[in-house]
């Protein structure tokens, strides 16, 4: 299996994340009206670059976000959200809608799309979010 591994790695380079799309069958009925950030995330079970210079931005993002309402998001979702957001300007949206804020409001994240359209105007050409079935998620 290291082998295979080792071989995909090498076919997809560069990449900043190598991982599969889940690719079981419970979202069948819905799939359509799910955020598209959703259902293009890449399962957090992948292969990360950290050397490459978008990983250390997602990351320092992260760290930015980890005291606000964005790191109740899962990360894997998170940094699909923005990807999305940068690639098709598709703003993030909360997925926990029974959750309110400290007013009683539902949440509303703001949105970061020029931040992350600045990273697609670097790097997407290289398309750096690549899918692989050598790992799957169901």
């Amino acid at each position: 299996w290291l082998d295979m591994m080792l071989s995909e790695i090498k076919k997809n380079e560069p990449f900043v994340i190598l991982g599969s799309k889940y690719d079981g069958h419970s979202w069948d009925n819905y799939r359509d009206e799910m955020p598209p950030a959703l259902v293009d995330h890449l399962n957090g079970n992948a292969i990360f670059n950290v050397t490459h210079p978008l990983m250390e931005d997602i990351a320092s993002e992260l760290r930015k976000e980890q005291d606000t309402y964005f790191n109740a998001i899962p990360y894997d979702y998170r940094i699909s959200q923005m990807w999305t957001e940068g690639s098709k300007g598709i703003a993030s949206v909360f997925p926990y809608k029974q959750m309110l804020d400290e007013t009683g409001n539902p949440i509303v994240l703001p949105a970061k799309t020029e931040l992350f359209r600045s990273w697609h105007e670097k790097y997407g050409e290289e398309q750096p979010m690549k899918e692989t079935h050598i790992l799957t998620n169901y």
